[in-house]
């Protein structure tokens, strides 16, 4: 089966040239932390084919923004004091990373538990230093982000009918046993679907990155209109990518009909 071949290009789909650049950044706070750490590994960063961008892979994804998430909890819960202290040090920031990796069972490498620490920094530094004036900046590029994902939720949906449509109903394989194509149709769209939870989860963070540099409404705009054309792009790949797995599949059912005759 050639779904892995499928998952394997949903994993390294785009991720535009700003998370990286937002967690190798070197506040002057952070005295033990090294940029030539995290730039250097290459098992963390792969380059777009298509672009200039990085690609991060799907586990540094996940993790990120699941420790994010926990992390944010955490910080809501605590006092003004305690924010100010976790704000002004490293330590504090490190230990819920920590805590959060030991919950998950996770061990990951050193630069990576540095890249988790200084996105996350970033970030409670960003939620305590926000004013109003600066939440009402972030509403109107966050609408320019929401727009964007309406796309992607679109045009996921309409893929996935149209495909559906394919292997169910067309001519090539409509007489073909229906728990054949159920099963064929759940394999892609495990994989299908693992893509666009991840694509959701990198977008989220993509805009937290560029509310954390600071980005006005017009880059972050150019941002928007660079990466759906990425986007349109990557879904005629996917239908490749789709045309290949169907044809394939329906081979090797073709060869087993026929082993069996």
């Amino acid at each position: 089966m050639k779904v892995l071949k499928v998952l394997n290009f949903f994993t390294y789909l785009l991720i535009v040239d700003l998370f990286i650049p937002c967690l190798t950044s070197e506040p002057t706070i952070y005295n033990h932390i090294t940029s030539s750490l995290l730039v250097n590994d290459k098992e963390l960063v792969r380059v777009h084919a298509n672009s200039t961008s990085f690609v991060i892979p799907t586990n540094l994804i996940n993790l990120v923004y699941d420790a994010l998430e926990d992390a944010e909890i955490k910080f809501k819960r605590l006092s003004s004091n305690q924010k100010k202290e976790i704000v002004n040090g490293l330590n504090g920031t490190l230990s819920i990373v920590r805590a959060f990796l030991k919950k998950r069972n996770e061990e990951p490498s050193k630069c990576t538990i540095r890249l988790i620490t200084k996105f996350i920094m970033n970030e409670f530094r960003r939620i305590n230093d926000r004013t109003p004036e600066k939440e009402k900046k972030e509403k109107k590029c966050f609408q320019e982000h929401m727009d964007y994902w309406m796309k992607i939720r679109y045009d996921y949906n309409s893929i996935n009918k149209d495909m559906h449509n394919i292997l169910f109903n067309e001519k090539k394989t409509i007489n073909k046993d229906s728990k054949w194509k159920q099963l064929m149709w759940d394999k892609w769209i495990n994989s299908f679907h693992r893509y666009f939870m991840t694509e959701n989860k990198r977008c989220h963070l993509d805009f937290i990155c560029m509310m954390q540099y600071g980005y006005d409404y017009n880059a972050i705009r150019k941002h928007y209109s660079k990466i759906k054309a990425l986007w349109e792009k990557d879904m005629l790949h996917m239908w490749s990518e789709w045309n290949f797995y169907l044809n394939n599949s329906l081979k090797e059912l073709e060869k087993e009909e026929k082993d069996e005759s």
